[in-house]
């Protein structure tokens, strides 16, 4: 039994280890981003994943564009989901690319890397609709995790969550 559901974990993150943006276990107020757009849709409280719209950056000038989750404490995080904005027509808006940065404390954060190199993450979404789950190199341990768009379709949009198996 314990097999089948690390089996399980490991094929399906997105219904077994997300880590609290779907759920609301992390709070609006530990949502951050560098701008958002005015429309109502595009808050940074809508960059949950499944939530109706999604955050959208105030500018298309990456990689000043970011948004950053608090988890609270020290965390172990492995990964991403990801998925495009959405409304009642698809905005047809996602990110194609990404950056992480992440620390234990505000303001001293590092670049995820792979071989010494800062990694880009790409392709990662490519329609309005599919989850996009995105595996770091390794595990990482962090309280402030912050994801930035490096290229993106039609605009810096998205929803997500961060995976812990």
């Amino acid at each position: 039994m314990e097999e089948t559901m690390r089996n399980m974990k490991s094929s399906y993150p997105e219904a077994f280890c997300l880590m609290g943006m779907k759920s609301g276990e992390i709070s609006d107020s530990d949502i951050t981003a560098s701008s958002d757009h005015a429309a109502g849709y595009c808050e940074i409280t809508n960059s949950r994943l499944d939530r109706y719209g999604g955050w959208c950056a105030g500018a298309n000038n990456p990689p000043n564009q970011w948004i950053e989750v608090d988890l609270g404490y020290v965390r172990n995080v492995t990964g991403v989901v990801t998925q495009a904005a959405v409304r009642s027509t698809p905005l047809s808006e996602w990110i194609t690319g990404f950056k992480v940065q992440y620390g234990a404390v505000l303001g001293s954060r590092r670049d995820l890397t792979e071989n010494g190199l800062s990694k880009v993450f790409t392709p990662v979404n490519f329609d309005a609709y599919t989850k996009v789950v995105t595996r770091f190199p390794e595990e990482i341990a962090a309280r402030y995790v912050r994801i930035v768009p490096t290229t993106y379709h039609n605009h810096i949009s998205m929803r997500f969550d961060l995976i812990n198996c």
